[in-house]
């Protein structure tokens, strides 16, 4: 579904373009507060991105750093593969604050105000990839299918009954907005559970990366 015709579907529930009050402003506006809702969630596999991020030579934060960043998942040199640690600032300053300007190879990366920065600082022909979760662009009146990130068999689900349950609380009707509270999360729940069951060959399982957590036989 794109919006209008989500906005079409939303009318025929009685929220009429011509309402002074619930303006199609206003049903844009829940539209997109169930659609950060339910990408707020979950590290949702349609939120996925990876970047090559490059550096000048002279810091340890990117020159590319994108603007749609959530949180990484994983941050790897490109020289060697090496898996990078991710440090807490106050933990990294504890430990590195007497020496910020080394040079070398990065093993650590931190955040500091929403911005990632890689420890060493690392040369301007070393490159680190990064896979990271992102924060979706706001939808808009005119918003195709194909900007809707979540995929298509939950459109009406979980962002038509979103926005419903939305804006019949703003309109005071408790009951219907309850109602449509529970099938908005209903659809969440099923999401949830179609999304992650990505095989079926072999269960997930919990990778234990400290051997002290093995049980002792």
């Amino acid at each position: 579904m794109d919006v209008p015709t989500i906005l079409d579907v939303i009318e025929a529930h009685g929220f009429d373009s011509t309402d002074d009050v619930i303006t199609d402003d206003r049903k844009v506006e829940a539209l997109n507060e169930a659609y950060w809702d339910i990408c707020s969630r979950d590290p949702w596999p349609f939120l996925e991105r990876s970047i090559d991020l490059t550096f000048d030579g002279t810091t340890g934060i990117p020159t590319n750093w994108p603007s749609d960043v959530k949180a990484p998942t994983k941050v790897m040199r490109d020289s060697d593969g090496a898996r990078m640690e991710p440090f807490r600032l106050d933990d990294f300053l504890d430990r590195y604050g007497d020496n910020l300007t080394l040079q070398a190879s990065p093993i650590l990366y931190y955040r500091e105000a929403g911005q990632l920065a890689v420890y060493p600082i690392p040369s301007a022909s070393e490159t680190v990839t990064m896979k990271y979760v992102r924060v979706p662009a706001a939808l808009t009146a005119t918003s195709l299918e194909t900007d809707i990130v979540l995929p298509a068999r939950f459109h009406r689900g979980a962002l038509v009954n979103g926005a419903l349950y939305r804006l019949y609380l703003m309109q005071d009707d408790t009951e219907l907005s309850a109602g449509f509270e529970r099938l908005y999360e209903k659809a969440i729940s099923l999401m949830r559970d179609d999304l992650w069951r990505e095989q079926y060959e072999r269960p997930q399982f919990i990778h234990v990366n400290d051997p002290d957590n093995w049980d002792t036989l």
